[in-house]
């Protein structure tokens, strides 16, 4: 699979899930100045439910007014990854577009995501997957948006192989140096706070 796709199989799981998120060639919307949610920046620590070993982390920061810069790490080894998103509205729920910031201008693929923060503080990340959007979409973004208005509340559009991602603030002492304690110090993690 492309590089894009797998590092967005590192954002959800830090491992190869058998199912995709659908690529698109286009993005959906454009980056709305005043969009940045201040509730989904910081760290976030996401603890894979098969595999207590296996966690993934975070971080959102703002990038302008419009856009987020998404750095993620996943597993003991991994070298961070990141990604630029910004939101954009369907149906009265928010969604994320994607790319990786290390991919070619402009971006050969995007992918899509329903973002949420629960009332508990949790923030809930749902793919759109590859099974139920037609092929010839990824080229179209009207149709695109089109279908997923007409599909907002249907989960057939998700990537359902592996469910709900929910992402959980970091405890106390659990992010040092930009990096999961439990996981080696990288040579190029700087110091980026205690992690709250």
């Amino acid at each position: 699979m492309r590089k894009l796709l797998n590092a967005v199989v590192l954002l959800l799981v830090a491992i190869l899930l058998p199912g995709c998120p659908f690529e698109s060639k286009v993005p959906l919307s454009k980056p709305s100045p005043g969009a940045i949610d201040s509730r989904l920046t910081g760290f976030w620590v996401w603890d894979d439910p098969d595999d207590k070993a296996n966690a993934a982390l975070m971080l959102v920061n703002p990038f302008n007014e419009a856009e987020y810069l998404v750095e993620l790490q996943g597993g003991k080894e991994a070298e961070p990854e990141q990604f630029r998103a910004y939101s954009f509205d369907v149906g009265g729920q928010l969604f994320w577009c994607v790319n990786g910031v290390n991919t070619t201008f402009p971006p050969k693929s995007w992918v899509f995501a329903r973002c949420e923060v629960s009332a508990s503080g949790q923030l809930r990340f749902r793919f759109v997957g590859d099974k139920n959007v037609p092929k010839e979409l990824a080229s179209d973004a009207d149709g695109l948006m089109a279908l997923l208005e007409a599909h907002v509340n249907d989960a057939a559009l998700d990537d359902a192989d592996k469910g709900l991602y929910l992402w959980r603030r970091p405890t106390e002492g659990e992010v040092v140096k930009g990096r999961l304690a439990r996981f080696p110090q990288s040579v190029h993690g700087g110091d980026r706070s205690s992690g709250r």
